[in-house]
């Protein structure tokens, strides 16, 4: 059974990089990639509960609602189960601890800063999903 993510990010390469860190995570994967947080709230009210994704990966900022906006969003869901990885783009130390500490708050399961690496991502992803990628 593949591991099903849906990465919500405004920016294409974003998107793209995300998804190709994704696919190195050497287990069966299916990718779902929106453009914003109203598309993806919209698309999971529309996926029946056997399609629903395991993890949502997205930009803390983005175009009319951010990340947080959605995590918040989904709280109020029955989706509100799916753990939240958000993705943010501060630059400095103070800003990014910042960042995480806004984002464990309003219930993300975890907060990584760009450039995301491989095992930054799969950390992440043991962290929130019990027995991911354990053998």
């Amino acid at each position: 059974m593949a591991f099903c993510v849906m990465i919500v990010a405004g920016d294409l390469q974003q998107q793209t990089l995300l998804r190709t860190v994704v696919h190195t995570l050497e287990v069966e994967t299916t990718v779902m990639s929106l453009s914003d947080a109203h598309s993806a709230l919209a698309h999971l009210r529309a996926l029946e509960q056997s399609r629903r994704p395991d993890l949502i990966i997205a930009e803390g900022i983005m175009p009319v609602m951010s990340g947080w906006q959605l995590v918040r969003a989904l709280k109020y869901t029955h989706h509100s189960f799916i753990p939240v990885i958000l993705v943010t783009t501060s630059p400095f130390d103070e800003a990014v601890s910042g960042a995480r500490a806004i984002s464990l708050r309003v219930g993300t399961a975890e907060c990584l800063t760009q450039p995301v690496t491989v095992d930054a991502l799969r950390a992440a992803i043991r962290g929130v999903i019990p027995g991911f990628m354990e053998s």
